[in-house]
């Protein structure tokens, strides 16, 4: 655990008029050299499903090991809010840790300053189920940013107890892959993206239910007109049938009484 220096009244005051919810830490000069004096501590929590309520997983700062030599430990490349919450997991390929390219990657270690060595089973679960957990908050241009800490990070990405800070273990430090803008993910399968590719499936199964009842309708329809066609024929034709036995029933019914009228003149001239 890292100790911390007591704050004089005179510095106190001086911390007034900066932003809220934030808190500057100075170190002592036996880790000065390897942690950034300027280190703003962040609360991680952990929520294990949706359903679930946050709870504390550990305080860290970033930590960023210096090459060797005198020279300061560099700044972070990037900075966390005062509390994040990791309450995702992904096994998709941009959560892995050997993964930094071609999005806009950002790499740092994270190291507990809590003293109660939760890091460790938690990294350990992770590990066992392979997958990343996942934080999301809003960045500050109010893009939403995206925090992973992976089950696989790089080889020699957490250095050895000689290279941290002194009292640090190596199991109380993480790494963590951040990214400013979740826009910038190419082929993840983020919430923000599964809502939009549902919304756009959603609307595109809707037009092609329309287009199939239109399609079905007009298929009714020209069923229907080929049918009445067929139909029409077929009366004529039996129209025609039925008018031609009346008309050959007329003639013969002519002829026999033509027949009949012969019948009756011959009758008549026929000597007494």
């Amino acid at each position: 655990m890292i100790e911390r220096e007591r704050v004089s009244p005179r510095e106190e005051a001086s911390t007034q008029g900066r932003v809220p919810g934030r808190r500057r830490r100075r170190h002592p000069s036996s880790t000065a050299a390897e942690i950034h004096e300027r280190m703003n501590e962040t609360t991680l929590m952990l929520r294990p499903n949706p359903n679930a309520k946050a709870e504390f997983l550990a305080t860290v700062e970033p930590f960023v090991p210096r090459g060797g030599g005198d020279p300061p430990s560099p700044p972070p490349p990037f900075e966390l809010p005062f509390e994040v919450t990791l309450d995702g997991y992904s096994r998709e390929p941009w959560s892995s840790g050997r993964r930094l390219g071609p999005e806009e990657w950002r790499t740092c270690l994270l190291v507990s300053t809590d003293g109660r060595r939760r890091l460790p089973g938690f990294v350990g679960h992770l590990r066992e189920r392979r997958k990343a957990a996942v934080c999301r908050f809003d960045g500050p241009a109010g893009e939403r940013a995206l925090l992973v800490v992976p089950h696989d990070p790089p080889e020699g990405a957490v250095p050895g107890d000689s290279e941290l800070p002194e009292g640090v273990a190596r199991d109380s430090v993480i790494f963590v892959k951040y990214l400013r803008d979740e826009r910038l993910l190419n082929g993840g399968s983020d919430e923000a993206t599964k809502r939009k590719h549902q919304e756009a499936a959603r609307q595109q199964k809707m037009q092609q239910q329309a287009t199939q009842a239109t399609e079905r309708k007009r298929q009714a329809a020209q069923h229907a007109a080929r049918k009445q066609q067929s139909s029409a024929p077929s009366s004529t034709k039996r129209s025609g049938k039925k008018g031609a036995g009346g008309l050959l029933g007329n003639l013969m019914c002519a002829q026999q009484r033509t027949e009949r009228a012969l019948d009756t003149v011959r009758s008549q001239r026929a000597p007494c």
